[in-house]
């Protein structure tokens, strides 16, 4: 009995290793190199160190290979902590330069350089919080109430959680999975498709590089809690939570005012973590729109290209497809106000916040950069607004006489005359340093964006040549899907992009 006990533990274990490497196999990119990074110099290593050091951080227009050694960069200042369970730099460049290769770099946005992105965005946030060492040798550790909260080794899954949070992001969304049915869909249920293949992706990765090993095995408290913390924040970037998740934060802060975490039991201590840790990297996620306008520019367009590919393909397969992704009725400067008002704002508000009851005000920067990159973008939809003024009455009207339907969009019409009266209300109480951040912003970007977008199509369309591909096709000869995304009028309509992240 014990024996046929153990034959049918075997071959459960040997299905269950089959599928997951056939879900692997079917969603990772084929054939793709490990790459092998360079000795870095001491010269080189300080530019990283201070280029990791700075909110002003770009992984734009950066090698592979320099975005793989920022990554064991800022990973390694937890080491320096106590409490941590020591990688060599050997391991972390083994699992980074791993882990790189399995993203889809032909995606314009969910790629190893958002990957990356993230990292920067919560270890900057740390930084600030006193938590973890700059990098760049600066003096800034101290000891505050989130020092209770997070501890060295949950700082170091966070980073994990951050770097692998995207993992073999086929460059869809959770809605094109679900409404084509997709095997990662009927797998997960339609319930954070993504995220949960992103989640154990990573896992797998992370068994292949011993780490569950490293940290005492899989029974032990460390690696149990340590698995714990990565899944459930790369889960909470699922957008369709987000609401929920704002919700919850502001409620968390309200149990900080008259709380001292050091007196919290280990349940509650837990509890907190998570959802602490689940709102430092719901910021990250977007961080994009909180940063100096040049990057948040950049970013910007490279995401509306993403969506837009996505909408190509929903067109290539007879889909309906969203106004967000359509390349011909997408505008960039609706998009951002949209996702900035309904989505980003309150969610940076809310931590704030929650770092304020924390007796720390450290996490308030990025809603001021929020703030003002909504003005100029307020500022660059009336321009446009003004300068086509003529044009667009004219379209308007021929699309009412020649048009008997309506479109549905997502967002929020905004009229011309709230427009100016927020412009108005802005102008009147932005400091000098305000009006000094937009002109230097505008003037940054000039009339081109500072990256080169990819070429269509998406990495996600190369489905619709593989053997065994699940989707049907629809020829139309008419469309071009490789055509480059311009820049679009506005009409009036916001087109928020909180559906995809």
């Amino acid at each position: 009995s014990k024996v046929k006990a153990n034959t049918s533990s075997k071959n459960t274990y040997t299905y269950s290793t089959s599928f997951t490497k056939a879900v692997i196999d079917t969603y990772l990119p084929f054939n793709n190199p490990i790459r092998t990074c360079k000795e870095l110099s001491s010269e080189h290593k300080q530019r990283l160190e201070k280029k990791v050091s700075v909110w002003d951080f770009s992984p734009l227009n950066v090698s592979h290979e320099d975005l793989i050694h920022c990554s064991v960069i800022i990973i390694s200042q937890v080491f320096s902590l106590s409490e941590v369970t020591l990688f060599t730099t050997d391991q972390l460049y083994d699992f980074i330069t791993d882990l790189s290769s399995i993203y889809y770099n032909e995606n314009p946005y969910h790629n190893f350089a958002h990957a990356v992105d993230v990292l920067q965005c919560i270890y900057y946030f740390l930084c600030q919080m006193g938590l973890v060492p700059l990098a760049d040798g600066t003096p800034n550790l101290s000891r505050t109430k989130s020092f209770h909260i997070l501890r060295p080794r949950d700082i170091f899954a966070l980073f994990i959680a951050a770097i692998g949070h995207d993992t073999a992001h086929p460059g869809v969304n959770n809605a094109f999975l679900i409404n084509t049915s997709a095997p990662l869909a009927l797998l997960y249920n339609d319930n954070s498709v993504l995220e949960s293949f992103h989640a154990m992706t990573l896992f797998q990765l992370l068994k292949k590089h011993k780490f569950d090993q490293v940290l005492g095995g899989q029974d032990s408290v460390e690696y149990t809690e340590f698995r714990k913390l990565v899944i459930t924040t790369i889960l909470a970037t699922d957008m369709a939570l987000h609401s929920d998740y704002v919700t919850r934060i502001k409620e968390q802060k309200e149990r900080l005012v008259d709380s001292d975490p050091s007196d919290w039991d280990a349940a509650r201590c837990l509890e907190e973590r998570l959802l602490f840790c689940s709102g430092l990297i719901k910021c990250a996620d977007i961080s994009n729109v909180a940063r100096p306008f040049p990057r948040t520019y950049e970013w910007a367009q490279i995401l509306v290209e993403e969506f837009a590919s996505q909408g190509d393909l929903e067109r290539e397969l007879g889909m309906d497809v969203l106004p967000m992704n359509d390349r011909s009725q997408i505008v960039l400067e609706d998009s951002q106000i949209g996702f900035i008002r309904f989505v980003a704002l309150g969610l940076f508000e809310s931590v704030s916040d929650y770092m304020q009851g924390m007796n720390k005000s450290e996490l308030s920067f990025p809603v001021k950069y929020i703030e003002q990159n909504l003005s100029i973008w307020q500022d660059r939809k009336q321009e446009h607004i003004e300068s086509n003024h003529h044009t667009l009455v004219h379209d308007r009207r021929h699309n009412e006489n020649t048009q008997s339907t309506t479109t549905t969009v997502v967002g929020s019409s905004y009229q011309k005359e709230d427009t100016d009266s927020h412009s108005d209300s802005t102008a009147t109480s932005a400091s000098e340093d305000n009006s000094d951040y937009h002109t230097q912003a505008v003037d940054a970007i000039g009339s081109k964006p500072d990256y080169n977008l990819p070429k269509m199509p998406a990495v996600a369309m190369t489905s619709l040549s593989h053997p065994n591909n699940v989707y049907p096709t629809k020829e139309s000869p008419d469309f071009d899907h490789v055509s480059e995304w311009e820049h679009r009028e506005s009409s009036g309509p916001v087109y928020c992009q909180c559906t995809i992240q």
